[in-house]
């Protein structure tokens, strides 16, 4: 159940997969990879409330990757509040591993999952600017090969 912009009451929502009957056409599931990193990424994020990104800004790791999505953990000392609520937006930087200073162009992610016991939570990517593609695919390429 949600509760969007634009209606009063709450809603429900499913996800579909295919329709039977007359049609019987189905999407093709994908499985999703999740892969761990060798290496985990800082970043830094801030919650997107409709059109306004939050001032207050919060620390994590990349720490698990698909091509879809990414598992981020935050400080296991910090609060529960530091914690994004399921279906929030988060606009998200990555730091450069070998240059602390150096911060990614914008990401945008919505999260879909979170686990309070292991201070994780799962985003699936709604944007990735060029290079930072290119910089995650590269990462969950050599992630496969291991």
């Amino acid at each position: 159940e949600i509760r969007p912009k634009g209606i009063s009451h709450p809603i429900n929502i499913y996800e579909v997969g295919g329709i039977s009957g007359k049609y019987n056409l189905f999407l093709p599931k994908e499985e999703e990879i999740l892969l761990p990193i060798e290496q985990p990424i800082r970043i830094f994020y801030l919650i997107v409330e409709g059109k306004h990104i939050s001032n207050t800004v919060f620390n994590g790791k990349l720490v698990k990757l698909s091509q879809r999505g990414a598992v981020i953990e935050i400080n296991r000392y910090a609060s529960e509040d530091s914690l994004p609520l399921i279906h929030s937006n988060i606009q998200l930087n990555l730091l450069n591993p070998s240059n602390k200073s150096f911060m990614s162009e914008h990401v945008y992610g919505k999260v879909l999952k979170r686990e309070e016991a292991s201070k994780t939570f799962y985003i699936r990517f709604t944007f990735k600017p060029k290079s930072v593609i290119e910089e995650l695919d590269s990462l969950y390429q050599s992630s496969l090969q291991r």
